[in-house]
Formats: structure tokens, sequence, C-alpha cells
């Protein structure tokens, strides 16, 4: 099983290196891995970086800015047709069996759309566990700062949204809800994608046995500023 790891970088010239150098690493017992890194334009030297890695992973230089919705789309036209894909954040740092966990778990479910990983702040405090919409229309993060022992019950759990900072898609759900819609330019194109995945019958889960550290160095808008009509 052929996996394509796709990660979209901006002007990523503090982080990129060391999730390269950790993904590098990562296990995929299932297959080959294959790395796929679309640059939205970078101004920074991302590129030069960049360019270090050519012999190991796949690079795609974008004439200009598309967003992460776009630059996964773009992405993808150069993966694995097998069935997953990966999305990685470039200010991430994958543990070794990050992948495996979550094909693990994609494999036991043929109803799971999109698994995530349970990212962490470096200091090893929960930084995202997925996501729910509140009742007001708002998207609100799970486990923030939490302890991880919030999330031992289960292998699996069941969340509204997963962070594409670190997730596993199928690919047949994938294409069946209709992929990321570019008109989210910047955040909350996997609310939207993840919305529409349940709409369609699949299940969106958190995998905790899957680690992912997040530096999290982009910022934030807050999601007081942002709301979710469904």
């Amino acid at each position: 099983m052929n996996i394509s790891v796709i990660l979209v970088t901006y002007n990523s010239e503090e982080t990129i290196q060391d999730c390269l150098n950790a993904l590098l690493r990562s296990k995929n017992d299932y297959g080959d891995l294959d790395i796929i890194v679309i640059d939205n334009f970078s101004n920074d030297f991302t590129r030069e970086i960049l360019l270090n890695y050519k012999d190991s992973i796949k690079l795609v230089f974008l004439n200009k800015n598309y967003g992460f919705a776009g630059g996964v789309r773009r992405g993808l036209r150069y993966a694995y047709r097998d069935k997953y894909f990966a999305l990685l954040n470039p200010d991430t740092i994958p543990t070794e069996n990050w992948l495996n966990e979550l094909i693990r778990a994609m494999e036991q479910d043929y109803r799971i759309g999109v698994a995530q990983s349970l990212l962490l702040n470096l200091d090893g405090s929960i930084d995202s566990a997925g996501g729910f919409i509140s009742f007001l229309g708002y998207p609100i993060e799970l486990g923030k700062k939490a302890n991880l022992q919030l999330f031992k019950d289960r292998d699996i759990y069941d969340v509204k949204y997963a962070k594409g900072a670190a997730a596993l898609f199928r690919w047949g759900s994938y294409l069946h809800a209709g992929g990321f819609d570019e008109r989210f330019f910047f955040y909350y194109e996997e609310t939207d994608l993840c919305y529409r995945l349940r709409k369609a019958g699949y299940r969106v889960v958190l995998v905790p046995s899957s680690i992912v550290y997040h530096k999290g160095l982009g910022s934030d808008v807050p999601s007081k500023e942002l709301f979710v009509l469904y």
C-alpha cells in the first residue's frame, strides 16, 4: 500500500527542516512512503532549504500562493492513487509510527473517511484532538492544553472535524465528498470537508496512538472571528 504525504509550505524556513527530517524517519509498514512538498510561492529561504531534499522528495514550486486547499489539490495530482493519502503541516514533527497508527485505525472500518493524529505541543500537552461545532456554529478545538490521559480510554474517538495538520484520508471518501474547497483560502477548509464527509455517511476520527508534535508557529485566527453555517 503506497501512501503519499503532502506538505504545503509558505515561508516555512523556520520549521520545514525539522519536519522533513522526522518525516523521512517515519515508518510505513504497509508499503512505500512518498513525500510531496508543494510550495506556495514562498519569499523566504524555504525554496533553498527544500532543494537540499530534492533527491528524497517530490518538489513542486507554484507561481503564486493558492492557499492550503489549493496547494493540497495541486499536490494530489502527483500523489499515489492508492487507498489513502496523508497531509502534514510543515510546522509539525511526526513520531516514527504516526502513519502506521493512522493506517491501522483506518483499516478497522471502511466507513472512516479521515483519521487525525493527536497533535501535541512541544511541552507534551495537547494542541488538538480534533474538534466539534458549537450550537452557535463556531468550530471548537477538543483537548486544548489537556492532559494525555483524557484520550486513553479508546483506540478511536469520533469527532466532528479533523485538523489537516496531521491526518490520513481515504481516497474514495475524499473524492465522494468533493475534496477541499479552494474558496477556503487559509482556515477551516478541513472543517468544511469533514462536514461533507460526515453528511455522506463517513466517520471522522481521532487516533490518540498516532502522535505528532505541533510547533504552531503560524498565527491562529480566534474561533470567535469565524462562523460555520451548517
